[in-house]
């Protein structure tokens, strides 16, 4: 199978949604949008494994799932909502094309359900595998949230429970068992 046709079956699975300010997405040399609907905020996270996960803790779909939530949580600090994602995938020599597909159907679906578009990406071979996502959206003109505009007594919102992840990784780290979805 060819690098484009392996692109051409990610795109297919991964892009679960198009947006229709998206003038020009996956395919070209760059992706086109139309910003003139409010001010556009951008964001990059990077997930690199070793660093932020390991294989043999996380499969395919949870990771799929795990890069989105944390990359789309940095437009929703800003109160700005996602409209376009752009992934770049390093796979090292274990991951093959089932990993890459059942990453990309996971990818799709939940890019489907938060009516965000894959627009572009890029996909290579390295030692370690990581993931690279740039995601854009809007916000109202004047409800932008700013760091710079917290104030005392403001309230703070977090999801999940506060160390939660340390302590898996600090559990998985001396031997723990792995969670059931990663078996």
């Amino acid at each position: 199978m060819s690098e484009r046709q392996l692109i051409d079956q990610f795109v297919g699975l991964a892009r679960g949604y198009k947006d229709p300010k998206t003038l020009l997405g996956p395919g070209d040399d760059a992706a086109v949008i139309d910003l003139a609907h409010g001010p556009e905020c951008i964001s990059t996270d990077q997930f690199v494994e070793n660093q932020h996960f390991r294989h043999r803790w996380i499969g395919p779909e949870d990771l799929a799932g795990r890069c989105l939530a944390a990359t789309v949580s940095d437009l929703a600090a800003m109160g700005a909502t996602p409209r376009w994602i752009t992934v770049a995938l390093t796979l090292s020599k274990a991951q093959d094309r089932d990993w890459l597909m059942a990453f990309a159907q996971r990818f799709g679906q939940i890019v489907g359900l938060w009516n965000i578009d894959l627009i572009g990406g890029d996909l290579t071979r390295g030692d370690h595998t990581s993931v690279c996502l740039t995601i854009g959206g809007t916000a109202q003109k004047g409800r932008l949230l700013l760091r710079q505009g917290a104030r005392p007594d403001d309230g703070i919102w977090v999801s999940g429970n506060l160390g939660g992840s340390s302590a898996a990784v600090d559990y998985l780290e001396r031997g723990g068992a792995k969670p059931r979805a990663c078996r």
